[in-house]
């Protein structure tokens, strides 16, 4: 049997603080994961030379006033381990007219900047600074579980009475009672998409508790990016004698009785059987509606029962941005964070039509955050990465066709981008890239029910008080995360996690065991490496045991022990360039600066990689026809095993691949396939510098095609070079069946 302590379902910041609580208190924890990396939204990912924050924006309550934060820092040492940045200012707000408000944090400077535009409202805004100052030094004592928080009801008025006052009153409601002034009520609630879509239905509790935070004691990033904290975190229960493995999903927690004493687990992609482990206590940091369909019934419905009154918060939309350009306040960017308010947006009242509106309106309001403001260290000299953020929710989504989606997503991009050009005009001169990510990208990343990362709505009846209990109807079963107590948010994660923490330690009975940590057999050694062009190099590794996959697909190569991480990420996506029949791995790339490449280059033989997947639906659907490959740079490396899987087919068609390319030295693969590379295939192999050096045309097509409307076309070389491709063929009037692209980014 292998037996831990602790086994966490979920590794999102809930999880991962949890996890290094409870490694630091002694307990032997296995997190898993569900995706490759661990963090949620506390993620990051790497496009051309931007390292992209999925998720945060910056991280308030870091100030004296917040107990639970700083406790948790200072017992994982946390400030040591990241290096955090300070905000200038709370937020700028672009008003409807245009005018723009430059909202300064710190108790004093903000009082005095709202009395001085708005001394009407000198009482309002007193009383506001009061209440959420207040509200978040009560907020430790709230009580969060069993007996204790039901006998504590009827006496909360006397030893927290701000939350209690603040718990049964909506947001929109507390400023209509006391802030008369429209203007002031929407700049002290501009950064409201942030946790609900709608003033007059999130409870006031929540958003006094997040609030003091940023406005009172000012606002941090986290140089390098969320993913940083998720990291550490994720170092620690791996220090103190902790297992986390990711791309691995929990399919069943076992239940002897009514007690919890396991979970089973297969990996996400590859067949490597079912696993069960054991441990005396399990903590969910997923969704409960989700932890319901891994129990059996009637525990299940147990569970369903305590949960199915709740709704799912808001979603978002993020549009993360590349630029050309190390200062964004040439085009009169000020200001780390700017709310730009929708046109229609004139009193409090108008907000949630705003939120509602969708993206193409000039009503829809979203936040622009220039990460070039201070020292976020997620571009390289001379480039600025940003983003445009509002709210979303699933259904704008879901009922698209996957080619309609892509459209889509990127229409919506552009609408806003253009709405923002006209706040900072010609700013998307310098515009390098484009990516977006929706409600349907968080939920197909993490999992979460609607879409959203923020768990339950905080409305009056899903606030704080009033959620999830940390630990759960069933013994031995806990959550952490947005869905519980206190709620969504890097710091409500970060809370709930903590407080998940000490709860599984005050009341589990932990059993002596030997523990057995799990061996992961996608750790596997590097064997060759070799240049195979200019620049272009072949890894050759060892392959998992019983890793199967089809021509085509690609996995996230992971390195485990980076020398260099500047600016960069330990993975990357890379198509597999060997046949399955083959005994080990093979990975072309092309060298470059990039810390990841540059680790690659002084990788010696025997050093390890983790490789996740396989991924991606990329592979040869019919040979019936004759098969056409264009493809531009490293685009190659999936289409060698494809080559080698149609000679042992006995393929009996025509194969053409035009390859673009500037020189000979540059071609991947290109001596080897000028000699047909042993396959038994009729093979046109054709470079464009064969042709002159011209790149791609539709004469390229009609000169070297036989039949060019009986082909299948496979295009490999990146999103801009597929895309060009495909429009070439549409003007062919080839079928977009007959298409199949290898875009998996």
């Amino acid at each position: 049997m292998i037996n831990y302590d602790v086994i966490i379902v979920g590794g999102g910041l809930g999880g991962l603080t949890a996890g290094a609580r409870l490694s630091k208190e002694g307990k032997k924890v296995l997190l898993l994961e569900q995706h490759f990396i661990v963090g949620g939204c506390a993620t990051a990912f790497k496009r051309k030379e931007y390292v992209m924050d999925v998720g945060l924006h910056e991280m308030d309550g870091l100030n004296q006033d917040d107990t639970l934060k700083n406790e948790l820092f200072s017992v994982l040492n946390l400030k040591e381990r990241i290096d955090l940045v300070s905000i200038p200012e709370l937020y700028e707000v672009i008003l409807p007219n245009g005018e723009k408000l430059n909202v300064p944090h710190g108790e004093m400077q903000l009082k005095n900047f709202l009395v001085s535009r708005y001394p009407e409202d000198v009482a309002g805004i007193d009383l506001f600074v009061k209440t959420i100052k207040q509200v978040q030094k009560e907020f430790g004592r709230i009580p969060t579980e069993g007996i204790k928080r039901t006998l504590s009801f009827p006496i909360m008025p006397l030893f927290i009475p701000y939350s209690v006052s603040t718990s049964s009153i909506t947001v929109g409601d507390w400023m209509d009672r006391h802030i008369t002034n429209e203007e002031l009520k929407l700049v002290l609630t501009a950064n409201l998409g942030y946790y609900s879509n709608d003033p007059y239905t999130m409870n006031m509790n929540y958003f006094a508790a997040a609030s003091a935070g940023y406005f009172l004691g000012g606002a941090w990033y986290i140089k390098g990016s969320g993913q940083k904290l998720s990291d550490e975190l994720g170092k620690i229960i791996e220090e103190n004698g902790g297992q986390i493995l990711t791309n691995k999903r929990v399919n069943k927690i076992l239940v002897n009785n009514t007690q919890v004493f396991g979970v089973e687990f297969e990996d996400t992609f590859n067949n490597y059987g079912k696993t069960r482990v054991y441990a005396d206590a399990v903590i969910s940091n997923v969704a409960p509606e989700i932890t319901a369909n891994m129990l059996p019934r009637p525990l299940s419905n147990k569970l369903t029962i305590k949960t199915k009154k709740f709704n799912p918060a808001t979603s978002l939309i993020t549009i993360y941005l590349g630029f050309k350009k190390s200062n964004l306040k040439e085009y009169g960017v000020k200001s780390y964070s700017t709310f730009i308010q929708g046109n229609k947006v004139n009193k409090l009242k108008d907000l949630p039509a705003s939120y509602d509106a969708y993206f193409d309106s000039d009503n829809k309001g979203f936040v622009f955050v220039d990460y070039g403001q201070i020292d976020s260290h997620l571009a390289p000299e001379g480039k600025t990465f940003a983003c445009i953020c509002t709210t979303d929710k699933l259904s704008n989504w879901e009922h698209l066709s996957p080619e309609d989606y892509k459209k889509e997503k990127k229409r919506v991009g552009e609408a806003l981008l253009e709405r923002l050009e006209i706040h900072y005009p010609n700013i998307l001169e310098t515009l390098d890239y484009m990516e977006v990510g929706t409600a349907k990208t968080i939920q197909n990343y993490l999992k979460t029910p609607n879409g959203t990362p923020y768990g339950y709505d905080q409305t009056i009846k899903q606030g704080p008080i009033k959620r999830p209990h940390l630990k759960s109807p069933i013994k031995g079963l806990y959550f952490a995360g947005a869905w519980s107590f206190p709620g969504g948010g890097f710091t409500g994660a970060l809370a709930s996690g903590n407080m998940c923490a000490k709860r599984v330690l005050k009341t589990s009975k932990f059993t002596d065991k030997t523990i057995v940590t799990l061996e992961d057999q996608r750790i596997v050694k590097l064997i060759n490496k070799k240049e195979i062009a200019k620049n272009t190099i072949e890894l050759t590794i060892e392959k998992p045991r019983n890793f199967h996959f089809v021509p085509g697909q690609y996995v996230e190569l992971k390195i485990n022990h980076p020398r260099y991480v500047d600016l960069d990420v330990s993975h990357r996506a890379l198509s597999i360039a060997s046949h399955p029949d083959e005994e080990y791995l093979k990975f072309t790339m092309k060298y470059s600066d990039s810390s990841y490449k540059k680790s690659i280059r002084e990788m010696n033989i025997g050093d390890q990689f983790t490789i996740f997947g396989p991924m991606g639906d990329f592979s040869l659907k019919n040979i019936q026809k004759d098969i056409t490959f264009l493809i531009a740079g490293v685009g190659i490396t999936p289409v060698i095993p494809m080559l080698k899987e149609l000679s042992k087919q006995g393929y009996d068609k025509t194969v053409t691949i035009l390859y673009t390319n500037s020189y000979t030295q540059d071609i991947a693969y290109g001596e080897e396939l000028s000699k047909d590379f042993g396959f038994d295939i009729n093979l046109q192999f054709i470079t464009t510098r064969e042709l002159g050096g011209e790149r791609i045309s539709l004469t390229t097509l009609t000169d070297n095609i036989k039949f060019i409307q009986n082909n299948d076309y496979y295009l490999v070389g990146g999103r801009i070079f597929g895309e060009t491709m495909a429009a070439l063929l549409e003007k062919l009037k080839i079928e977009k069946a007959n298409i199949y692209a290898d875009n998996f980014y």
